[in-house]
This record gives structure tokens, sequence and C-alpha cells, in this order.
């Protein structure tokens, strides 16, 4: 019976971790070790769980994916764009532009702009202040934006 639980905990979830460790990471390999890191992590605490499911998990893959880009040099390589579809390109080239930011400029960036993570929530799930949060977050946006402006 207990397996089962957990199956359907990690089948419930699976998805979702993994895209937000794909989008803070930007490496599909890296983000399926992410990912799992976080369904264990999840699976093993999930009886602390109080309030949102989902939002708690989500946190934990945020922080999984923190721990997975402190363990990277400070920039990125990524590779070029195999598509040549507009949408895609243009994805291709914000993973791009995010693979280039420090480790610490794209996880905010990625709590922020793409899970929607007030700066509190950020603070909380990083273990950080509120005001770090607030700074990192603004030197993640003008990083980005130069990043962009090389690539457009």
């Amino acid at each position: 019976m207990k397996d089962a639980v957990e199956s359907a905990f990690a089948d419930r979830h699976r998805e979702a971790v993994y895209r937000v460790c794909l989008r803070a990471l930007g490496c599909p390999h890296a983000a399926e070790d992410a990912a799992q890191e976080a369904l264990i992590h999840a699976l093993k605490g999930r009886a602390g769980c109080s309030g949102d499911e989902s939002a708690w998990v989500r946190r934990i893959a945020l922080r999984a994916a923190w721990r997975e880009l402190r363990r990277w040099p400070s920039t990125g390589v990524s590779q070029p764009p195999l598509v040549r579809e507009p949408e895609a390109q243009r994805r291709a080239e914000v993973r791009d532009a995010l693979a280039r930011l420090r480790p610490a400029h794209r996880i905010v960036l990625v709590m922020a702009a793409s899970e929607g993570m007030t700066h509190e929530e950020i603070a909380e799930a990083l273990g950080i202040p509120s005001g770090t949060v607030a700074s990192r977050l603004s030197a993640a946006k003008k990083a980005f934006i130069r990043q962009w402006g090389e690539n457009p």
C-alpha cells in the first residue's frame, strides 16, 4: 500500500517538478537529476507538508535546481537551437540568455518570472533574506536584458 501511495504522489508531481528544474537549469540531463532529487526529498518529507502540496513540491524542486546550479561554473554554455520556428527560436534564445547568467541570478529570475513567486516565497525557498532576493532579482533582470541584447 505504501508503494502505491508513493508512486501516486510521484506520478502526480513528476512532470511539474521536471519542468521547474528544466526552466531553472536549461539542461535536460541536469533537470532529470534535480527532479529526481526533489521527488525523493518530497516523498521523504510529505508527512510534514501542511498547505498547498503542489506549491510545497515546487519549492523543493527549485531548491534542488539551486543546489545543482551552485555546482556549475558561473557561465553556462548552451547549444544552438535546432528548430527554426519563430516561437521555438525565441524560447531557445531565452534559454541561451538565461544560461549565461550567474547561477544566483538565474534561479531568482526563474522563480519570479516563470514560477510567479513573490520575493518572500523566493527568500523562504532559498533560505536568504528578502532584501537579498530583491537585489539579486534586480541584477538578474539587468543582466538578462544585456544578454538578450547580445543575442536578439
